[in-house]
Order: C-alpha cells, then sequence, then structure tokens
C-alpha cells in the first residue's frame, strides 16, 4: 500500500503531466489559428510522443496536416478516430475537408466519384451532429454548387446552405449568396446580396467592386462605373476596380480619359498575376484605339508583347494596326 506521502506524490505527477498536455494543446490551438501548421504539427507530436492515446492532439495533428495540404497523412491520422469521437462534428468537418482536398487535386475521375462520396458523406455528418457547424455548411454548399449531380452536387441543396447560414453568420452568407450567384450568371440574385454586405460593412472596398463587376457583366455600364469608382474611393489601391473600371470604358466606348487613366494607374500598381500586365497593355491599346491615338495604342501593344509575345489579343490587335 503506498503511503499517504507517496500517493500524493503520484497524484502531483498525474496533475503536472495533465497541466503540461494541457498547455501544450493550447500551444497547438494557438499554432493552427495563426496557420503556422509546420510548427503545430511539431508541437503536438511531441505531445503524441508521451501521450500517444491522447484523442484531442491526434484531432489537431490531422488539421496541421490538412492545412500543409498533406491531405492522405490527415486521413490516416482522423479516420481511427471515428469510434471514439463519434459525436465530435469537428472530426467529420476536417476528415470531408482532408477528402475535399484530395478531391480537388486529383484528375483521375474514378477517384473522382469515390472521392466525392467521402466528401458529402463526412461533412453532411457534421452538420448533423451540430447544426450551427458553420464552416461545415460553407463548405458542403460549395461541393454541391461544384458537384456534378451523379456525384451528389445539386445547387438546389447549395442555395438551401445560404439560408441555413442566415441565423448562424449572416455576412458568411451574403458573401457565400454572393459567390454562388455570380458563378451561376444570377448576378441580380449576386447583386442584393452584396448590397447587403456594404450595408453591414460600408467602408469594406471589395462589395462595390464585386457589384460593379455584376452590373458589367449585365452590361449596366453606368452602373458598373459607379461602383468601381465607390471601391476606389474607398481603397485608392484597389488594383481590380481600375482594372475593371477601364475595361468598361472599352466595353462601352465611353468616359475613355477616364478609362486611360485608371489603366495607366493599375501598370503604375503592379499589381500581381490575377491581373496580368500583358492584358492591362492590351486594353489600354484598345482604349487609345477608340480615343483615335493610333501611336499610343502601338506603343500599348509592343509595351504588352515584350511582356508576353505570344499573347494572341496582343498580336492580333497589333497586327491590325499594320494593316
Amino acid at each position: 500500500m503506498l503511503s499517504r506521502n507517496s500517493l500524493g506524490f503520484c497524484l502531483g505527477l498525474l496533475f503536472l503531466c495533465a497541466s503540461l498536455q494541457a498547455q501544450s494543446l493550447t500551444v497547438a490551438h494557438d499554432l493552427l489559428d495563426k496557420e503556422q501548421f509546420v510548427q503545430a504539427q511539431q508541437e503536438l507530436e511531441r505531445l503524441l510522443g508521451k501521450s500517444p492515446d491522447n484523442l484531442e492532439a491526434q484531432l489537431l495533428l490531422g488539421q496541421a496536416q490538412y492545412g500543409q495540404s498533406n491531405f492522405d497523412q490527415a486521413i490516416k491520422t482522423l479516420k481511427p478516430l471515428r469510434s471514439s469521437l463519434k459525436t465530435r462534428a469537428s472530426l467529420f468537418f476536417w476528415l470531408g475537408q482532408s477528402y475535399k482536398g484530395k478531391l480537388l487535386a486529383t484528375e483521375n475521375f474514378l477517384e473522382k466519384g469515390v472521392l466525392s462520396s467521402k466528401v458529402k458523406e463526412y461533412l453532411e455528418k457534421a452538420i448533423d451532429l451540430d447544426p450551427k457547424h458553420a464552416d461545415a455548411r460553407e463548405s458542403i454548399a460549395f461541393f454541391y454548387f461544384s458537384a456534378p449531380g451523379i456525384a451528389g452536387g445539386s445547387k438546389k441543396k447549395a442555395f438551401q446552405q445560404i439560408e441555413a447560414l442566415k441565423s448562424l453568420d449572416p455576412r458568411r452568407s451574403y458573401v457565400l449568396a454572393g459567390n454562388l450567384y455570380r458563378q451561376n450568371k444570377d448576378y441580380p440574385a449576386a447583386i442584393n446580396a452584396y448590397q447587403a454586405l456594404i450595408n453591414l460593412e460600408p467602408t469594406e472596398a471589395n462589395w462595390p467592386f464585386l457589384m460593379g463587376f455584376c452590373y458589367q457583366m449585365m452590361e449596366d455600364y453606368a452602373q458598373a462605373f459607379s461602383f468601381f469608382e465607390q471601391a476606389v474611393g474607398l481603397d485608392d489601391e484597389k488594383a481590380g476596380a481600375y482594372y475593371q473600371f477601364a475595361r468598361t470604358g472599352v466595353l462601352s466606348k465611353k468616359r475613355i480619359q477616364q478609362s486611360i487613366a485608371y489603366m495607366q494607374y493599375f501598370l503604375n500598381l503592379n499589381y500581381p498575376k490575377s491581373y496580368p500586365r500583358a492584358s492591362a497593355y492590351w486594353r489600354l491599346g484598345m482604349l487609345y484605339e477608340i480615343n483615335g491615338e493610333r501611336d499610343k495604342a502601338i506603343e500599348a501593344y509592343d509595351s504588352g508583347l515584350a511582356l508576353d509575345s505570344t499573347n494572341e489579343n496582343l498580336v492580333k490587335a497589333r497586327k491590325a494596326l499594320k494593316e
């Protein structure tokens, strides 16, 4: 029989070990929140080296592996937890996310079908366990929207998730609605969502920018100009708004001088790949052509070709001016 002192010592060790594990889990949580996935994995592996049966650490390790796009490893870590954590929505959410990562990475048609069923199964399970799991609802909405019907896709179900999200996180619901309606080319519905976001966040430049894009696609160029101007008024380095304002000038053949100025400003911002500079020079050349400035148009096309000699739009435009 242990003496009272020995028992106290053993209990003290147990409490110390539990405290150290709790501290390590807190550190791992913080690292995951900061998206420092490698460091989080290292912290969790140290903990699991001492306490290999710590289920919370295993769950967090799967998240850290997912964050590094190690989807196979994340699945290998998370799948064995299904029986022990069968009521934890977060487990099934991260399993669904891991299979979704694999799905997006594969080109194998047969594998896509298998992976799609897993994504659907686990995300739906997460929502069944926790109907308030906003991340799972948002994720499965994108899955429903993009997957073919034979793989479980359903645009109707995707839009149902928007309604389910409204009471949980109105902002996220409107963002999701805008994205899905815009991809579905239902621009009036997308505009309603972005207007709701403008009402919620009147100083955020992205919402009038997206409003402008929707109006541009509807060929309501006056409204497109107006919202792109609102965007740059809120953020004078909102490069996409300068570019799209100028593109609207090309499409409408209106407000040409301001469009030229905005495209020149865009080029000075030296924005990254989402708006290639070669394409910007093509649009600038078109604006100069509309304005009757042939020499400046040639100069713009040549500047674009110097960046990308294979750009078909630039090649055709420059050739047309030679003839």
